[in-house]
């Protein structure tokens, strides 16, 4: 019945349907999220707080066709908001310059949208901290030559200062001289083959690239670099650092055109080092052909890498996820979900 009145559908409505079910029966809320893989996410997440009385009913925002994205959401919903329709968006820029524009304001001020801090869904899964159990799991070893997690903090080192001045000038309202689009081509990773050097190449390939559009940008703004200084420590008050800035970046580029690629070298190298292992001790070839067979069947093959990170919990440790986890308990407490 919802599906069918879904170009009038608001928080009242839903209220009322409520109403019209059993007592004993658990109230509905319904949850618009921006794409497909947000559907897990945001299940995942609502349904760590157990609530007994509620069910979350989470979907694309689709009206009369297929839509996905925040834009989507919000021209259709933003005044059907309430207790019992809500949303849950990535973030983008909106969390860091909370007066970008009318989405903006309501993203930052609403009881009912829920945000994820980071960048988008895709930088949790890359929250460093998580990476190098990943790696264990995928590998089913521990002894690795390089550890993921501070090639992901050397990587947010070096995109910091760009990362700055493309947020600053998008709030000041120049995003075109320096569009996301722009950065995602400067800072992602292009050179990914170079494991045995702890991938030193791949970040000389990028300081290089960093440099060469970062020089000519500091001349064209060099009245801007007080206001540059002062948005760092604004910057810092909303958690974004030198060593972590890569969860506020493009999510996209930092899942698939950064993380992923460093894993898949590092997996794809341990699985040799672990093969050759395997055939030095083996004593004959049967055995070897078994203990390689049964080595195969236990790893994650590269092919199947993005689905399994999207599998990875641990970002629920990082500092971003805990204010989505506050805004959450204290939508419970307000409308009284317990």
């Amino acid at each position: 019945m919802l599906k069918g009145l879904a170009s009038k559908i608001n928080s009242d409505l839903i209220q009322a349907f409520n109403a019209l079910n059993p007592k004993n029966n658990p109230k509905t809320i319904k949850v618009y999220v921006e794409s497909d893989y947000d559907i897990t996410h945001w299940n995942k997440i609502l349904d760590r707080f157990n609530l007994k009385n509620v069910v979350f009913d989470i979907s694309l925002p689709n009206k009369t066709h297929y839509e996905k994205g925040k834009g989507n959401i919000f021209k259709n919903f933003k005044n059907s908001l309430g207790p019992n329709l809500i949303v849950c968006v990535d973030s983008d820029y909106d969390y860091l310059i909370p007066e970008a524009n009318e989405d903006s304001v309501i993203i930052n001020t609403s009881d009912f949208v829920f945000q994820t801090f980071s960048y988008s869904i895709e930088n949790l899964y890359c929250f460093h901290e998580s990476l190098q159990q990943f790696c264990f799991s995928c590998l089913n070893k521990t002894n690795l030559k390089i550890d993921i997690a501070s090639i992901i903090n050397r990587y947010s080192l070096l995109i910091y200062d760009i990362l700055v001045w493309n947020i600053y000038l998008y709030s000041i309202g120049m995003a075109e001289r320096f569009s996301r689009k722009d950065f995602t081509n400067i800072c992602n990773i292009k050179i990914f083959d170079d494991f045995d050097n702890h991938f030193h190449s791949s970040f000389t390939c990028l300081s290089d690239r960093v440099k060469d559009y970062l020089n000519p940008l500091l001349i064209e703004f060099k009245e801007h670099k007080d206001k540059i200084d002062k948005f760092k420590v604004y910057l810092e008050s909303k958690g974004l650092l030198p060593d972590n800035c890569y969860l506020f970046a493009q999510g996209h580029l930092i899942l698939e055109d950064v993380v992923l690629k460093f894993i898949k070298t590092i997996v794809l190298n341990e699985k040799k080092i672990k093969i050759k292992e395997i055939k030095d001790k083996c004593k004959d070839v049967k055995q070897t052909s078994d203990e390689i067979r049964a080595y195969n069947a236990r790893i994650v093959e590269n092919g199947m890498l993005i689905n399994y990170i999207y599998r990875n919990p641990d970002f629920h440790n990082s500092d971003l996820y805990q204010k989505t986890e506050n805004q959450i308990n204290n939508f419970i407490s307000k409308y009284e979900l317990n």
